[in-house]
């Protein structure tokens, strides 16, 4: 592996060859309990590992500290890790991995450094524990039951799916889903945000449904002309504001345009 301060790997694979932490090592590994740690509880690094049952306990450092590539991880649980409360996190995952099954416990009360789980390049599923979803970032955040994702929010008046394209922002959501309570616990009701990231702002574009229990959609208006290019699908329409007219860019079924005056 590339745990140790080798320049290169003497009498194995070059750098040239395979990049550094992705030896194609291939190993299977099952069933471990770290438990007690001085530091970080759990490291590996490596390429088309096949990890599983892992288990890391009150340990002073992180509970993972995994600079593995295209590795399967199965059922890993991380319980009360960072406990000297370090600039760390309870478990990070460098490369493209995928992370089936994490438990995610705390019996003390959460580290304030760090995030829980810091998988940037992952696909990670079946998280369960109170995880605040802040303190989550991983690449792709799937719930594949039945071909359902479902975000849970426990303890929160909002729950957020968030998607992120590292090619326009390695730390911006470039588009958020988000449901709020209207009202208080146990109204039965709740209104949907649909927002999309614009001069490097987040949810700068918002359309929102049923904001205060009204049934209504709130349709965001452009405040200038727009062009034809703004409207891309036959059979479709965008608002925008000239002085104080509300207008209409429609571009109809054959792919002409027109301009409607509303009010």
């Amino acid at each position: 592996t590339d745990m140790n301060p080798e320049d290169d790997r003497p009498g194995d694979f070059p750098y040239s060859q395979y990049p550094v932490h992705m030896l194609p090592l291939n190993h299977l590994i099952d069933n471990l309990l770290v438990r007690g740690a001085l530091g970080v509880g759990f490291g590996m690094d490596g390429k088309g590992l096949y990890v599983s049952n892992i288990t890391v306990e009150d340990c002073a450092g992180a509970g993972a500290y995994i600079l593995a590539h295209e590795t399967v991880f199965t059922n890993i649980a991380i319980i009360d890790t960072n406990t000297k409360d370090f600039p760390a996190n309870q478990i990070y995952i460098s490369g493209a991995c995928r992370v089936n099954g994490l438990r995610l416990v705390g019996i003390r009360s959460t580290s304030g450094q760090g995030l829980t789980i810091d998988a940037p390049n992952s696909t990670v599923s079946g998280i369960t524990g109170m995880v605040d979803p802040s303190r989550i970032n991983v690449a792709n955040l799937a719930e594949e039951g039945l071909g359902n994702i479902r975000a849970n929010s426990f303890g929160y008046d909002s729950a957020a799916i968030k998607l992120r394209i590292h090619k326009l922002s390695k730390t911006l959501d470039s588009a958020s889903v988000y449901s709020h309570i209207n009202g208080g616990p146990g109204s039965g009701s709740a209104w949907t945000e649909v927002t999309a990231i614009s001069g490097s702002l987040p949810d700068a574009v918002s359309m929102k449904i049923n904001r205060g229990d009204y049934r209504a959609v709130e349709i965001p208006v452009a405040v200038s002309a727009l062009p034809d290019a703004a409207v891309r699908d036959n059979g479709s329409i965008s608002l925008y504001l000239e002085g104080d007219s509300l207008k209409a860019l429609v571009k109809r079924a054959d792919g002409s345009y027109t301009r409607l005056t509303l009010a």
